[in-house]
């Protein structure tokens, strides 16, 4: 993930950690908890504080002041997460039916809290208005995609939950693709990779507009995608098996390569975009790619 000035990521390495660099490779001074988080996924910043999950899989946080390394959250279980200015939100898949998507307010005494019901909810996204979710649903071919109102501090947000996309096959760790990263917004639409076609054609990343219309969602590439990322004039994603960077702009469906020859082993193998970049992870290095 990238702020104003650093980038940050999680390295399930030998020795894992959470880590952090200025992108003009000046000294590094910011939030970086060091050798914390086996398995780590899910890493965002709610101001002064640092939030990633491990493979526990429990939500744990640094920040300043704190007397050790980091903190764990009594969460119970999380797979996702992302953040809005004010709010830190999560999937909690709990059990099946009983799942969350849940919410935190800055810091790091706040209590989280429960506020939309959902049915095994993996991966998690937000825009200024809204928060978005992928659902394993019951059954595979079962899986939504579900849009709504961003928390308030006493709870849900005024506003109906809506679906985006259904009848989805939505990727899990036990399908052999992680849950996370998988889901991206902009002001137009949501990317999402599905496994609908896993046994027969591989994962895919599809399409669908943010209004909720009921139209088919549409397929923008096959292949391996494993983690997606999106943002005003385009959306990015990494094949791991190919070893590539890719690109569609937004209005369109012509696919472009940023990058080749990457060893995108890891799952997620997760990406970023902010205005000058698009950065991925590989098996050694953080890398980037100008826009």
């Amino acid at each position: 993930m990238t702020d104003s000035g650093s980038i940050y990521w999680v390295s399930n390495s030998v020795n894992p950690s959470v880590a952090g660099a200025n992108r003009n490779q000046t000294p590094f001074t910011g939030l970086a908890p060091g050798d914390y988080g086996t398995g780590s996924v899910g890493l965002a910043i709610l101001g002064a504080y640092m939030y990633w999950i491990t493979a526990d899989p429990l939500v744990h946080i640094f920040g300043p002041g704190q007397d050790g390394p980091y903190t764990s959250l009594p969460v119970g279980m999380a797979l996702d997460l992302a953040a809005t200015p004010s709010l830190m939100l999560w999937t909690n898949p709990g059990a099946g039916t009983n799942g969350v998507i849940q919410a935190l307010g800055g810091g790091i005494l706040s209590l989280d809290t429960p506020v939309y019901a959902a049915h095994n909810p993996v991966a998690i996204a937000v825009d200024s208005t809204n928060v978005y979710w992928s659902e394993i649903g019951g059954v595979p071919g079962q899986g939504v995609i579900w849009k709504a109102p961003l928390p308030t501090s006493t709870g849900p947000g005024p506003g109906p939950v809506t679906a985006i996309a259904s009848g989805q096959v939505i990727g899990y760790f036990s399908l052999g693709i992680s849950g996370a990263r998988t889901l991206a917004v902009n002001s137009t639409n949501a990317y999402f990779i599905t496994l609908t076609n896993y046994f027969s054609g591989g994962p895919r990343l599809m399409q669908a507009p943010i209004t909720g219309s009921t139209t088919t969602p549409l397929i923008l590439a096959t292949g391996s995608p494993v983690s997606v990322a999106a943002d005003s004039t385009g959306v990015y994603w990494v094949d791991n098996v190919a070893g590539t960077v890719l690109k569609v702009a937004v209005g369109s469906t012509a696919i472009s390569t940023l990058a080749t020859n990457q060893a995108i082993q890891t799952v997620p193998g997760t990406i970023a975009v902010d205005g000058l970049a698009v950065y991925w992870g590989t098996d050694t290095s953080v890398m980037a790619v100008a826009k």
